[in-house]
């Protein structure tokens, strides 16, 4: 099948939570967008242009123990290089943060149809699972190659007088979408 850009079919994830309570605990908020493209001018969830919001708020939706399906921008787009084994699926990007603002969950993902094993990550002693995903790894921890890279190629966003919103070494999102569309790396 040829990538002209343009194919798009329904493409269902499932999302799941497992944990205590009724809903995700301890969230201020919790979104998960689909990303095209990338605005280094801009921090948090601004810097995804363009980007199609998929489930905001999930935090008081979806309740825990139950799977959620949900959809996604299943739109084909050109092959990243950047992204180990694209195979042309729009990223995805989830973002929890907390009420105390000291724990968060990124996970970027694309498309992985049958994963029932998919992508999980834990917030608080929660477990936050994706269903039909495969992770995209960006890791960002000190000393991580692609750390590294985003901190020495945006090292001026940190500048506190630079006239930039966003500093690179704060904002996970930033770091996701310089690391896949960023043309500094």
């Amino acid at each position: 099948m040829q990538n002209n850009g343009k194919s798009k079919s329904h493409k269902q994830f499932i999302l799941k939570i497992e944990g205590q309570g009724e809903y995700l605990q301890n969230a201020k908020w919790a979104w998960i967008s689909s990303v095209k493209g990338f605005d280094e001018s801009k921090k948090c969830k601004k810097c995804f242009k363009p980007r199609k919001d998929v489930l905001l708020g999930f935090h008081k939706k979806v309740k825990i123990g139950e799977d959620y399906p949900f959809e996604a921008d299943s739109e084909q787009m050109p092959i990243n290089p950047k992204i180990n084994g694209h195979n042309g699926e729009v990223p995805h990007y989830l973002c929890i943060d907390s009420t105390n603002g000291k724990d968060y969950l990124h996970i970027g993902f694309i498309y992985d149809e049958g994963n029932k094993k998919g992508v999980k990550g834990e917030f608080m002693e929660q477990t936050i699972i994706i269903k039909n995903a495969r992770e995209l790894n960006f890791d960002f921890r000190e000393n991580s190659e692609i750390g590294n890279k985003v901190r020495e190629k945006y090292a001026d966003f940190d500048n506190p007088n630079a006239k930039k919103e966003c500093k690179a070494t704060e904002c996970r999102n930033f770091w996701f979408g310089a690391y896949f569309y960023g043309d500094r790396i």
